[in-house]
């Protein structure tokens, strides 16, 4: 088993970073997730109102966001301390809000208004699933999402048209597994982290956009198909949500290793 590939989501529902080589932190990949689009009330957006989120690339430094095809410059991190809130599932997260003339760009670009927002703490906010015990990013619901590329295969087989692994929104894709095999991780090594599994990652309409062209294909696939084949307290899965045990780094090339299953 080795990663395949890293990738990284600097603002929540916009473009994914692809990574040689990441750093694994108490709530996630570095820089992973820690901003966000707010609307007019305050709710922090996603695919799931605004398709046209995933046309916009961005990358993530030490000096800031970049927006390559948007701002010649980076938008610094914000310091000093919360001046907004946004809210995701109903909860509040104190947030800064980055200059507004890059959130005037952002709702140009959208045809939308909308203001571009920043994640104050990023050990404030604690995972939903696991007991609390866990810090997260602005990820929906936990800080890692773990895919591989046999279970994609697998459900591939299944449809007349196959989806690219970029519609799962994955933080780490893995190689060289049985098809599944995720169903039964409970805890494993990934270059020099310990992740812990907590659940199957149930989906949502966002796998049915094609994040090259913010379009739907087919608006009922791939659910329909995961419905049939995969699914967990009522809604369809498809890779698995984890936590951190142990930080460090990690790298396109490292070799995993299943340190504990379920029923072990």
């Amino acid at each position: 088993m080795i990663v395949s590939s890293l990738r990284r989501y600097p603002v929540k529902s916009l473009g994914c970073e692809l990574l040689d080589t990441a750093v694994l932190e108490p709530q996630g990949l570095q820089f992973d997730r820690r901003w966000v689009l707010l609307d007019e009330a305050g709710t922090i957006l996603t695919q799931r109102e605004v398709a046209t989120m995933a046309l916009i690339d961005v990358h993530a430094s030490a000096d800031g966001l970049h927006f390559p095809d948007l701002l010649e410059n980076a938008v610094p991190w914000p310091e000093g301390p919360r001046d907004c809130e946004g809210s995701l599932w109903g909860t509040p997260h104190a947030l800064r809000l980055a200059d507004a003339s890059v959130s005037d760009t952002l709702s140009r670009q959208l045809d939308k208004p909308v203001r571009l927002a920043f994640q104050c703490d990023p050990q404030a906010r604690r995972a939903r699933f696991d007991g609390g015990d866990s810090a997260v990013n602005l990820a929906d619901d936990l800080p890692l999402l773990i895919t591989t590329e046999a279970s994609l295969e697998a459900l591939n087989s299944e449809l007349s048209n196959g989806v690219p692994m970029d519609r799962f929104r994955p933080n780490i894709v893995i190689a060289d597994t049985p098809a599944w095999d995720e169903d039964h991780w409970l805890r494993l090594r990934v270059g020099g982290c310990i992740l812990r599994v907590t659940q199957k990652c149930t989906r949502c309409i966002i796998v049915t956009i094609n994040p090259k062209t913010a379009r739907r294909p087919n608006k009922t696939e791939p659910l329909r198909t995961l419905a049939r084949l995969r699914k967990h307290t009522g809604a369809p899965t498809f890779g698995v949500q984890a936590v951190i045990e142990q930080t460090g780094s990690i790298s396109v090339g490292d070799t995993c290793e299943i340190l504990e299953r379920h029923g072990d």
